[in-house]
Formats: C-alpha cells, sequence, structure tokens
C-alpha cells in the first residue's frame, strides 16, 4: 500500500507542486536502473532515482489545487490545544473521503503539530514558547504545508500560517544588579551617561517601555533608549548641578517597567561617585590675628593655630 505521507514528503521539494489546478501522470519504473518520470501538459521531464529493489510500475494521476488557513494562537499553548479544522476552515469539497498529513521536510515547525488523518484537526504537541522561536520579533508566524487526499485522488495542499501572539510573560531584567558610575562635579545640566539597559524576552507593548528612578530626591533622571530588536539603552540623565563637598555618593536606584498590564519591573542600582574638581579656595578662620609672646619662646614653636574652612566654595 502507499504511504501517503511519504509519498507526499518525498514529492514536496518538485517544482510541480507549485503549478496548482494542473492534472500530472507519475511514473515509477522500478527495480533496476530506475526511471522517475514526471509527465504535465507542459513538460516532460526523466530524472534517475536510487529506489528500493522489488517494486512494480505504477501510475498515479492527481488533481492538485492549492487552499490557505490563518489560526491564531496565544505562546505557552500546551499540548493538546486544538487550533482548527483545517478541513472545515479551508473549504475543502469531499470533506468526508480525505486523508490529511503534514509535510515535514522544509519546515521545522511541523514537528510541534499533528493533524488527525481523516478529520483534519490540527493539534498541538508540544508547548509553543514564542520567546524562543521567534526571539525579539515583533511578528511570529509559523508556516506549515497540510496534504489532503481524496478516494478519487484529488490532491489538496493547504498552506497553514500559525500567528502565535505574545503574553506578557518575562520580566525586564538587567545584566547586573549594581554598576558603579563616576561623575565630575563640574558636569552640566541634561549630560547623559549611557548605562546597559535591562532585557526583556516579549516583544511589542511586552517589551520593556520605561525607566523610573522613585527617589524624589535624586539629580538623575532615566530614560530608554530602544532599538528595534527589543533591546533598550538606558540612560542616566543629570537634572541638578553637583556638589562633592555637600554629596559625595548617591546609591540611585532605577527601576524598568514593561508595557504589559500590570507590567513586570525589574531593578538595578547605580552607585554614583562624585570626583572633585579645585572649586573652593583656602579660608582663615579670621582676617587677622594678634598675638602675644614670651621673649624666650623656643625656636619652632607654634605661634598662631589657624582653622581652613574648605567645605564651603567660596568665591573671591
Amino acid at each position: 500500500m502507499l504511504n501517503v505521507n511519504s509519498f507526499v514528503n518525498a514529492l514536496e521539494p518538485l517544482d510541480f507542486l507549485e503549478e496548482w489546478g494542473m492534472t500530472f501522470g507519475v511514473w515509477f519504473a522500478f527495480p533496476t536502473g530506475a526511471r522517475f518520470v514526471i509527465e504535465d501538459s507542459y513538460n516532460y521531464t526523466h530524472c534517475n532515482m536510487k529506489l528500493p529493489q522489488g517494486c512494480i510500475f505504477l501510475l498515479l494521476v492527481l488533481h492538485a489545487c492549492a487552499f490557505e488557513v490563518t489560526y491564531n494562537i496565544t505562546e505557552e499553548s500546551k499540548s493538546g490545544l486544538l487550533v482548527g479544522n483545517v478541513a472545515a476552515d479551508a473549504g475543502l469539497p469531499d470533506v468526508n473521503s480525505l486523508t490529511f498529513s503534514l509535510f515535514q521536510a522544509g519546515y521545522p515547525a511541523a514537528k510541534s503539530f499533528s493533524i488527525t488523518e481523516f478529520q483534519g484537526e490540527l493539534y498541538t504537541n508540544a508547548t509553543i514558547d514564542r520567546d524562543t522561536i521567534c526571539e525579539f520579533q515583533d511578528q511570529c508566524v509559523l508556516n506549515l504545508v497540510a496534504v489532503a487526499i481524496t478516494e478519487a485522488r484529488d490532491f489538496y495542499k493547504i498552506k497553514i500560517y500559525v500567528n502565535v501572539i505574545d503574553i506578557n510573560d518575562n520580566s525586564p531584567i538587567f545584566p547586573k544588579s549594581a554598576v558603579s558610575l563616576q561623575i565630575s562635579e563640574d558636569t552640566t545640566i541634561n549630560f547623559s551617561y549611557s548605562l546597559e539597559g535591562a532585557v526583556d524576552l516579549d516583544t511589542g507593548i511586552n517589551s520593556v517601555e520605561r525607566y523610573v528612578i522613585p527617589s524624589h530626591d535624586s539629580p538623575f533622571q532615566a530614560e530608554a533608549d530602544k532599538f528595534p530588536d527589543g533591546r533598550s539603552m538606558l540612560k542616566l540623565i543629570l537634572k541638578q548641578t553637583l556638589d562633592r563637598e555637600t554629596h559625595p555618593t548617591y546609591l540611585v536606584q532605577v527601576v524598568a517597567y514593561d508595557g504589559g498590564s500590570p507590567p513586570k519591573t525589574g531593578s538595578m542600582t547605580v552607585n554614583v561617585t562624585i570626583g572633585d574638581i579645585n572649586d573652593n579656595y583656602p579660608i582663615f578662620s579670621k582676617s587677622s590675628y594678634n598675638v602675644t609672646i614670651m621673649d624666650d619662646l623656643p625656636v619652632n614653636s607654634v605661634v598662631v593655630l589657624s582653622l581652613i574652612h574648605i567645605s564651603e566654595p567660596t568665591r573671591p
């Protein structure tokens, strides 16, 4: 008996399968010097094939027609999910006499699906993880091809497009939980520092949307610089003047939010050290000093002790 699935997968790479609506005569001449002949109204082709011994002549006539059907499923769909009835949804005639199978060769997604032989119902047979098969892609469409053959040898090809819809199943994750940054205290307002942003395996609205610094007294503001592939860069923008003498360090917590509802978050701490510049003058505690000393004061004795304050910047 001819195995339909094996036969179709053997024929699928051949060009004539794209010439739908035509009647083909397919001849196999076995067992020695095997000769494989495809005949249609346009051409006549001969090619040699290595085939099993002990075969006989076979004539098979097919009438081929093409159909298309599109389905939507959410990612993380479990094995055994009914995607749809291919026969009914494609509008195939003679649905009660059809035998169905899926092309395997050239369609890697086919291993995650199965189709019932006589009903044409398409099922998942594995968990569909969109973030793995379509990483950082806005659209995730799996291409399948099913074939249906009637008792009268009518041959139907059904192109199946399965759109895998993203769900917000991942949180933004920073590459490091804490980083260090040194900034000079004379840095100008609105100067920005670029840091590696959080990564969210989800796409579209479920990817990283914004960065927030929860502290209201922080001199910094966080913004997201997004890229088309879903990654983002964290920009730390200075919004106030810095003074190392009054505030030498900052612990800045940055929170990444994705666009899900409710949003998922991830956080990172930025340890900011303010670098010193020469922006202060030495200051005596008094402008003048009156001191009385004894005439026998030893050499190298301290005559005046003055405190010099440099904690506050002073201009002449």
